[in-house]
């Protein structure tokens, strides 16, 4: 599903007209500049393939959403339970993975009826377990790359967007080359930024929670 999903966005990033190109920093994030053209091509497309489904759609995004919180809480139970257990040491890597697995599906069927309700569904496309699986990973490609993109802006972290001529792209918060470990070097063009590192502090956060819940 995934790589349908960065197919199905590298092509909306070329029908959108999107520049190919290399940026970092401000280059990448400013006004009207190339990552905001990439995210208006993925939040243009993401709405066009909602619409293009049955009205039924709604529905049906509703029930997965509440199935998800609820495979949610029953894996983080059954975490807790073995996290607990002398085998502990086998389930670490496991209840990080269901962590990560379960807040991102969450976070994308959060963000679906809500894109549902401000652009109905009213085509002829079927609704079925497929069709939402697809848009959960198209939605999943556009929460994190507005919220890489949106944090860089914010400068939180730096910001690196490499835009293919068929439209393929990364969007990652690496640096600039011209930068060291502990900052920009002098001169570099990449702008001041908090060095917030999104993926050390998630890392962070899954271990203190693994660790609370062994101790319990």
């Amino acid at each position: 599903m995934h790589a349908r999903a960065l197919r199905t966005a590298a092509g909306a990033v070329r029908r959108a007209g999107v520049p190919a190109g290399t940026w970092y920093g401000p280059d990448a994030y400013r006004r009207g500049g190339p990552a905001k053209q990439l995210l208006h091509a993925l939040e243009g497309e993401l709405d066009e393939q909602i619409r293009a489904y049955q009205p039924s759609l709604l529905g049906e995004l509703a029930r997965q959403l509440n199935a998800a919180w609820v495979d949610r809480t029953r894996s983080a139970q059954q975490s807790a339970v073995n996290l607990a257990a002398p085998w502990a040491a086998n389930w670490i890597p496991e209840a990080g993975q269901r962590q990560v697995d379960g807040a991102r599906a969450a976070s994308a069927l959060h963000l679906l009826p809500q894109q549902a309700l401000a652009g109905p569904p009213a085509g002829g496309r079927p609704v079925d377990v497929l069709a939402v699986a697809e848009l959960v990973a198209l939605a999943e490609l556009v929460l994190h790359s507005g919220i890489t993109a949106v944090s860089a802006a914010r400068r939180l972290h730096d910001l690196h967007l490499d835009i293919d001529p068929s439209g393929v792209f990364t969007l990652t918060s690496g640096p600039d080359p011209g930068e060291t470990e502990s900052g920009p070097a002098q001169g570099a063009g990449s702008g001041e930024h908090l060095g917030c590192d999104a993926d050390a502090y998630h890392r962070a956060r899954q271990q203190r929670l693994i660790a609370q819940a062994i101790a319990a």
